[in-house]
């Protein structure tokens, strides 16, 4: 099956790990971009923070593309798809947004999955992270 992107307005509950790399935003980003259907995160918002003990539940408002069916998904497959997502706790909103069609396209085929646009593929990332026999360090 053939797949496009839509753009969609959501409002979500994500779960971050306390000791996510970067600022809360970056770590509610990396949530999302993991999340199978979502091909590009714009900015995120964040609308309220709980802390817990391992990590820290976060309610955010952002616009996602997302990568649906040639034959397009109603809203209620999609909150479906992406309430599966690990570290979604909830998905508040969600509302299709018109995109112009040349831009959808074009931010979907330069998406490989997951990554905020304009962002580098994850394998020519440079790892920050050194991993002992306990686990990462930061």
């Amino acid at each position: 099956m053939e797949r496009t992107c839509q753009s969609f307005a959501v409002g979500l509950v994500v779960r971050v790990p306390i000791n996510a790399p970067g600022s809360l935003v970056d770590g509610a980003r990396s949530v999302l971009e993991r999340v199978e259907p979502v091909e590009v995160v714009d900015e995120p918002e964040v609308q309220g923070i709980e802390p817990g003990l391992n990590d820290i539940t976060v309610d955010i408002h952002t616009r996602l593309e997302l990568a649906v069916g040639d034959r397009g998904e109603d809203t209620a497959v999609v909150r479906r798809r992406l309430e599966t997502g690990v570290g979604v706790l909830a998905v508040d909103s969600i509302e299709p947004t018109e995109t112009d069609p040349e831009t959808r396209v074009t931010a979907c085929e330069e998406s490989s999955g997951g990554r905020s646009a304009g962002e580098e593929p994850l394998e020519d990332r440079e790892s920050t992270a050194t991993v002992t026999e306990n686990g990462p360090l930061g």
